[in-house]
Parts: structure tokens; sequence; C-alpha cells
């Protein structure tokens, strides 16, 4: 079966290789080296803000400490994510660049906030497409717009993670190396499913996953793995 859409290269967290995870340097970098989407992380600040930030805490990509969720979003922007950076806003980042944004929901409050927001601004609903790893997250998303086009995650790949895809209604699976296979991909594509792999640090993993037959791949190093692409 060919493929639903063009092999796609996906900037994860930006281009995180190279800039601070998550910043808006981060994600204007990952256009700049050429990415057709970028991935982005959702949580909720204290006072109901989407903010994009991969841990539950600040701890690791900051000169602060404690819960992104009980920090206020002004409390969050005035801590340095790295190289003077701040942590965004999703209406930031939605507002900086123009590519296809993959939203990751971290934290089940986000997905409320990200409905709210698509309510708002159906002209987002083709820009922007919610992942996660858990069903409970995508679930309401999918039942409340129709033109929503969502993936599950998993680290691995298996016949169970494309059945329950396909019970869930997503139009993608983002899926990790284990499990993942030439066979595989394209059960998933007999289904409907595109199938997508990470992480692709170097042009190699980039080629096996063309190879396979996969949709795309997600890469820390966008122009490492685009510079390298064969034609």
């Amino acid at each position: 079966m060919t493929n639903l859409r063009t092999f796609r290269i996906t900037g994860h967290r930006g281009a995180m290789g190279y800039m601070p995870e998550n910043t808006l340097a981060s994600y204007r970098r990952a256009v700049a080296d050429g990415v057709d989407e970028v991935e982005l992380d959702l949580r909720l600040s204290r006072d109901g803000e989407i903010v994009l930030m991969h841990d539950a805490t600040v701890d690791r990509t900051t000169d602060g400490h404690g819960a992104v969720a009980e920090m206020t979003l002004a409390e969050l922007q005035r801590l340095d994510a790295g190289d003077g950076e701040r942590i965004p806003t999703l209406y930031e980042a939605i507002n900086t660049i123009d590519v296809t944004i993959l939203a990751e929901i971290k934290a089940d409050a986000a997905v409320a906030a990200l409905g709210r927001i698509l309510t708002d601004r159906p002209d987002l609903h083709k820009r922007i497409q919610p992942m996660s790893f858990h069903a409970r997250h995508l679930t309401p998303l999918l039942a409340e717009f129709d033109d929503l086009r969502c993936a599950l995650l998993s680290d691995s790949g298996s016949d169970q993670l494309i059945e329950q895809a396909m019970e869930l209604g997503v139009g993608w699976l983002g899926v990790g190396w284990k499990g993942t296979s030439p066979e595989l991909i394209e059960h998933a594509h007999r289904h409907g499913l595109e199938y997508c792999v990470w992480p692709a640090p170097t042009t190699v993993e980039v080629e096996r996953a063309r190879s396979w037959g996969a949709d795309g791949v997600t890469t820390d190093y966008p122009a490492d793995v685009i510079v390298g692409e064969t034609p």
C-alpha cells in the first residue's frame, strides 16, 4: 500500500539537539532547518494557560524549581528556559511558526484547555494534531471534533497497538523502534493508519524508516538528517 502522505520530518520539541527544548528559539530553528512539522508538549499552568514543557516540573530545563501545575504563567515565564529563552504558551508557538504542530498532551488538565482553544479557533483544526500515549487524552477531543487529526503514541509497536488505534479512531501512530517492522507498518497501512517512527538522530534511522515504508520520523537533529536525506 502506498503511504497515505509523503515522508515527513518532525522536529522533536523543536530542534532540541541544538537549542533549548520547547522554546520559541528551538521551534524557529526546526522550521529554518526545513522540518515539515514541530512536536511540542502541553501542560497547564496553575492559572489555566497551556504552556509548553515536557516534564511535570521545571527543574531539568530551567533555572527554577517546582511543579508546572503549581505555578502561574507569570511565574513560569520569569524563568530562564535556556539561553535566555522563556517557557512559551501554545498561542505563542502558533503565532511564531507556520508549520503543522504535533501537540503532545502531557497532563490530564491540558485536554479541556486544548478543547477550548480548538472550539474558539476552528481554523487551527487542520494545523494542530493532538498526540498522546494515553487514549483518555484523545477520546474527548475525537468525540468533539470530527475533523481533528490525532495520533496515538507508544514506545513500541504491536498488533494490539494498531487495534487500539483503530478503536480510538486516530489517523496515525507515533512509535518507537521496539516492535516496529516493515510488516507491522504495512499492517497499519492496510487499516488506513499512518506509521511514524522515533527517534531518528542520524540519516541511518531516516533511511531505515523510509525503506520500511514508514510515513515519517521524529528527530532532535533536523538539520543533520534533512541535509543528509536521499533525494
